[in-house]
């Protein structure tokens, strides 16, 4: 009887079905939004879903994609992924505003969860997050045909950063690496992903990510690389729901952090769609490196 119990158990997580529809919708279709650091044009469907590792057990993971009025996948599809890696003892759902922005600009957006909000223990999950996202564009479901091959950047914040940078040495699934506010641990060997492109973007008022830590470790990482230090900004800009403990050990902003925000978005934006869509006005953005609020390097 127990190992009736146990087989059904496991059973129920590897037939965890792949969504139909949005669960929820962050933004409805609106064509005249766009430009580099701005939400783009699509509406952006989301679900929580359940994905199953190592036989018995599993996490949970958001999911956003971009969506017509109706939720269901955008009609301009495959699209290029992007992969959330959540901060240490940060909750996903505070990253929402970002995995919004992305899936609104035309990508598919995957922020997995991790045991005790920390990724360093459960590291594995990023690279299932992505083994999911295939088999779920394999398969049928809102999300059939929905990943395009090849063209996944990994995004992480804070702790994030490490553990995204530590998954993007080990799995060339992930083509490209954004860590914000946030370095890769000095064992990491980075050496490995020479040709792979990478972004770092730091804040000039960030006492847990200072600019001195970011700037050396921009400095270990393999060409192509660029760096952002945002005028102004602090540790949880990037993070909604912040608490009184939270901002007790981080310094004040120097300006809204809607403004920080917007300022960041343009470089990552440009970043992320030069390498992952191939635009040619992002592509001459970052090749000219200008960009209002930041001090940017390569």
């Amino acid at each position: 009887m127990r190992w009736l119990l146990i087989a059904t158990i496991v059973h129920a997580v590897a037939c965890t079905p792949f969504p139909e529809q949005a669960e929820y919708m962050l933004f409805e279709p609106d064509a005249t939004r766009g430009g580099l650091g701005k939400p783009g044009p699509y509406g952006v469907g989301c679900s929580e879903v359940l994905v199953p590792v190592r036989a018995w057990d599993s996490f949970e993971m958001t999911v956003c994609w971009p969506a017509d009025s109706s939720g269901q996948l955008g009609a301009k599809g495959p699209f290029p992924a992007v992969l959330l890696v959540h901060g240490g003892l940060v909750n996903r759902s505070r990253y929402q505003w970002l995995s919004g922005h992305f899936a609104s600009r035309g990508y598919l957006v995957a922020a997995p969860a991790h045991k005790a909000e920390l990724a360093l223990l459960e590291q594995g999950n990023v690279s299932a997050a992505l083994d999911w996202l295939e088999t779920a564009s394999a398969n049928d479901g809102v999300l059939s045909s929905a990943l395009q091959a090849e063209s996944t950047v990994l995004v992480g914040h804070s702790l994030g950063a490490v553990v995204a940078a530590m998954r993007w040495a080990q799995d060339d699934r992930f083509y490209a690496l954004v860590m914000l506010a946030g370095f890769a641990a000095s064992g990491t060997d980075l050496q490995t992903r020479a040709g792979s492109p990478s972004l770092t973007v730091g804040g000039q008022r960030d006492p847990l990510a200072t600019p001195t830590d970011v700037r050396e470790g921009f400095e270990r990482l393999p060409q192509p690389r660029w760096l952002g230090m945002v005028t102004g900004m602090h540790h949880y800009a990037w993070t909604d729901g912040n608490s009184a403990a939270d901002l007790a050990s981080d310094d004040t902003p120097a300006r809204p952090v809607a403004a920080l925000r917007d300022d960041a978005l343009r470089l990552i934006d440009a970043f992320v769609d030069t390498h992952l869509l191939g635009a040619t006005n992002a592509y001459k953005a970052l090749a000219a490196g200008q960009f209002p609020g930041l001090e940017v390097s390569q």
